[in-house]
C-alpha cells in the first residue's frame, strides 16, 4: 500500500464516530430512538422536564424543542395518519393525545380519545413507551388496559385485544435460582445463633404474538440473554452456571456454553460446552455436556449479540488477564494517584469439529484501566472494563468490541481473527466521565452502531458516521 493509500485509509478510520454531547437539567431525563421525518431513519429525542427535543439523525444540528402538556406521562412518536409526518403521541390521565411534531404546525395537542390504561396514573415526568404498532402494515395505539392490551385506531376503535390481566395465559420468569443473606442480628434466633435469608425472585409474564411483546424502549436496543449473569465462582452442577447459547443464529438453543470462574483461586475460567450428539440409528437427539476445560483469565458477560468473531455461528468468548498489582510501594502510589494498569483482552474462537474454544487466543489487545477498577474486579466478578458490547461499528457484518477503559474514553475494537493482526482500534475521548449506557441503535439501517452514554448533565451520543467497503 502506497504512502497515500495508507493515509486515506486512516483518514478513513478516524472518521468513524463522531462525538456529541445531547445536554440536560433535570437528573431524571431521558432519551430514546425514533423517526421525527419519516425518512426511516432514526432521531434522538430527550425528554427534560416539559419539553421534548429532537436530535435530527441524532446530532445537535437542527435540533428543536416542542412543549409537553401538564401531566403527560408516557411518550412516543409515530405516524398513526400515514401521512409521512409522525406526531408526538401522548398519554395525559385517560387521554391519549396526539401532537405534532413540526414546530411550524404548532398549536395545542389533540385529544384522539379517552381510555383508563395502566398509564392513566400520575407520574412525576414524562417517560418513553412504545405506543404506535404496526400490524399488517397499518399504525396501531398499543394501550395496556387492567385486563388487556388492546390495539386501536387513531379514533379510538379497537383492532385487536390481547388477555394480560390475573386471568390471562402467562410464563413464568424466574431469576437467579435463590440468594442467600445473613441475617444480623438475628430476627427469629438466639442473639448468637446463625441466621440466613434465602429468597428467590419470579415474574409472570403474559403470553402475546411475538411481536407484541411488552416492549421497554430500552428493550430491542439493549437486551439481555436468558442465563446470562456475571461469571461466579464455579459451585454446583455445571448446568446452574451462567451462561451463553453455542450458536449465534438462534436455532438450537438448548445447545449452550456454560461458563464460570476457577474454585481454587487462579486467574482461570472453567468452560463446559452443552451441544446435540450425532445421532444414532433408532435414537433421539441427545445433549452432551463436555468437561468442563480451564482457560487463563476471567471470561466476559458478554450477551446478545453473543460474539462470533469468524461468522462461522457459534459463539466465541473473549477473556481479560491482568497481573495483579503487587503490595508495594509503587503498586499503592499509582493506586492512590488513579494511575492506570494494564489489562490483557484475548478472543477465543470455538472448534466445531473439537467441540471446544481454543486455548490460545486468536486475537489479543492491551489497554490501560485505572487501578481502582481492577480492585473492584479483583474476585474476577465483574471486568475492569465499563458499558461492555459486542456490535458493528463500522458497517462490516463483523462482531467489534466496545467499551470504556476510563471514565472519559470509549474503545471500539475492530476483532480481527485471521492472525495477521489483531484488528484495528479506535479509540474516542468522551466529553467528560461517562455514568452509564443508555442504548446501542443502528439509527441509519446501514448495520453501523450508534452509542448513547449518559454523562453529568448530558447524553454522550457516539455517532456512526462513515460505510466501510464490504
Amino acid at each position: 500500500m502506497s504512502a497515500g493509500l495508507l493515509l486515506a485509509a486512516l483518514a478513513g478510520w478516524a472518521a468513524l464516530l463522531d462525538v456529541h454531547a445531547l445536554p440536560y437539567a433535570r437528573e431524571d431525563a431521558a432519551c430514546f430512538v425514533a423517526d421525527a421525518n419519516g425518512r426511516g431513519g432514526g432521531d434522538l429525542y430527550v425528554i427534560d422536564g416539559d419539553r421534548i427535543t429532537v436530535y435530527p439523525e441524532g446530532t445537535p444540528s437542527g435540533a428543536w424543542s416542542v412543549p409537553l402538556e401538564p401531566g403527560v406521562s408516557a411518550v412516543d412518536v409515530g405516524d398513526l395518519d400515514g401521512d409521512g409526518l409522525p406526531e408526538l403521541v401522548a398519554v395525559r390521565g385517560e387521554q391519549i393525545l396526539r401532537h405534532p411534531l413540526d414546530p411550524a404546525l404548532g398549536g395545542a395537542s389533540e385529544v384522539l380519545f379517552t381510555l383508563a390504561t395502566r398509564l392513566s396514573a400520575p407520574s412525576p415526568r414524562a417517560f418513553p413507551f412504545v405506543l404506535v404498532v404496526t400490524r399488517d402494515g397499518r399504525p396501531l395505539l398499543a394501550l395496556p388496559t387492567e385486563e388487556n392490551l388492546e390495539l386501536r385506531t387513531a379514533a379510538g376503535v379497537v383492532v385487536e385485544s390481547h388477555p394480560i390481566g390475573p386471568d390471562a395465559a402467562q410464563r413464568v420468569s424466574f431469576g437467579q435460582p435463590f440468594t442467600a443473606l445473613a441475617v444480623e442480628p438475628p430476627r427469629v434466633g438466639p442473639a448468637d445463633s446463625l441466621e440466613i435469608r434465602v429468597s428467590r425472585s419470579q415474574a409472570y409474564i403474559p403470553e402475546l404474538p411475538r411481536d407484541l411483546m411488552p416492549v421497554d424502549p430500552v428493550g430491542p436496543l439493549v437486551r439481555s440473554v436468558p442465563g446470562l449473569q456475571s461469571p461466579t465462582v464455579a459451585a454446583g452442577a455445571v448446568e446452574t452456571w451462567p451462561w451463553l447459547p453455542l450458536r449465534t443464529g438462534g436455532e438450537s438453543p438448548d445447545e449452550r456454553v456454560y461458563f464460570a470462574h476457577s474454585p481454587d483461586g487462579d486467574r482461570e475460567t472453567l468452560v463446559s460446552v452443552r451441544r446435540a450428539a450425532a445421532p444414532d440409528a433408532g435414537k433421539g437427539r441427545e445433549l452432551r455436556l463436555s468437561q468442563p476445560r480451564r482457560y487463563p483469565g476471567f471470561a466476559l458477560a458478554l450477551g446478545d449479540p453473543a460474539p462470533d468473531f469468524n461468522q462461522d455461528g457459534h459463539t466465541d468468548l473473549v477473556f481479560w488477564n491482568a497481573t495483579p498489582p503487587a503490595p508495594t510501594v509503587g503498586a499503592v502510589s499509582r493506586a492512590l494517584t488513579g494511575g492506570d494498569w494494564p489489562v490483557r483482552l484475548g478472543a477465543h474462537l470455538f472448534e466445531p469439529v473439537r467441540g471446544r474454544h481454543t486455548v490460545r487466543p486468536a486475537a489479543m489487545l492491551e489497554a490501560g484501566v485505572p487501578v481502582p477498577w481492577l480492585l473492584d474486579a479483583a474476585g474476577g466478578g465483574a471486568a475492569p472494563l465499563r458499558h461492555l458490547m459486542v456490535a458493528d461499528f463500522n458497517g462490516d457484518g463483523r462482531a467489534d468490541l466496545g467499551f470504556s477503559p476510563a471514565p472519559d474514553a470509549f474503545w471500539v475494537w475492530m476483532v480481527d481473527v485471521t492472525g495477521a493482526a489483531p484488528g484495528a482500534v479506535e479509540r474516542f475521548t468522551l466529553p467528560g466521565p461517562a455514568e452509564g449506557l443508555v442504548f446501542r441503535a443502528d439509527l441509519d439501517g446501514q448495520g453501523r452502531t450508534t452509542v448513547v452514554l449518559r454523562g453529568e448533565g448530558a447524553f454522550y451520543v457516539l455517532r456512526a458516521r462513515m460505510t466501510i467497503d464490504k
